[in-house]
């Protein structure tokens, strides 16, 4: 604790600095490098039982704390460069009304301006860079496919097989559930759930290709269609 201690007062004492916001980010980038290396010292030849889950708890914890330092690297960085801008004497000429500029650039220009907006976006692509491993779930064909077969089932079994399904839809679109107050099959409820995790995991990473190409794989496009009004063009 006592090494820890020094390597963190050395950073404070200002070696090899700069001053005001150019040294705030580059203290922030060597605790982030200080901690990220006591994340990998911490998980390095993991034992097994109690003693090696104490030691992939304490990697996890550096690694979460380097995270955050890269964070406030990032937003020192994005003040830095926002000052700088400020100085250039273009800055005060506005682009709002040049009809012959295309939207990107307008909403480049808006990040430019617009400090807290631009952090914002920072904050989003770090979310994005630090997320952890997952693994995603498989892509099946036929949407609702043991809904349908049980649909199927009911309409040809007499009235005495029918007592397990006749809670279950009877139209196969993505409105039945709540349009008829009835439920899909648990196989599909299931599937569903999992999908969505996913579809969730892949936007939290910026990964939106990913996402909508797994709404299309596995036969339901109109997700990928709500998806793509988000995205800008």
């Amino acid at each position: 604790m006592t090494e820890l201690v020094a390597e963190f007062a050395s950073v404070v004492e200002g070696r090899e600095l700069g001053g005001d916001v150019s040294r705030g980010a580059s203290a922030a980038r060597v605790y982030k490098q200080l901690t990220k290396q006591r994340s990998a010292n911490a998980t390095s030849g993991v034992l097994f039982g109690a003693e090696g889950a104490q030691q992939r708890h304490d990697g996890k914890w550096w690694q979460s704390e380097s995270d955050t330092w890269d964070l406030l690297a990032r937003l020192y960085e994005q003040r830095q460069q926002r000052r700088d801008v400020a100085m250039d004497d273009n800055m005060d000429a506005s682009t709002d009304d040049d009809a012959t500029l295309s939207d990107f650039v307008r909403a480049q220009d808006l990040l430019e301006r617009d400090g807290q907006l631009a952090e914002y976006v920072e904050v989003r692509r770090w979310l994005e860079d630090t997320a952890r491993e997952f693994q995603p779930v498989e892509t099946r064909k036929g949407y609702l496919f043991y809904t349908r077969r049980s649909i199927r089932t009911q309409d040809t079994a007499d009235s005495n097989a029918m007592s397990d399904t006749t809670q279950l839809v009877t139209d196969i679109d993505p409105d039945a559930s709540s349009r008829q107050r009835r439920d899909i099959a648990i196989e599909d409820h299931e599937y569903t759930t999992s999908l969505l995790r996913t579809l969730f995991e892949y936007v939290r990473r910026g990964r939106m290709s990913d996402a909508m190409a797994l709404c299309v794989e596995s036969d339901e496009p109109w997700r990928a269609a709500s998806m793509k009004g988000g995205l800008f063009w």
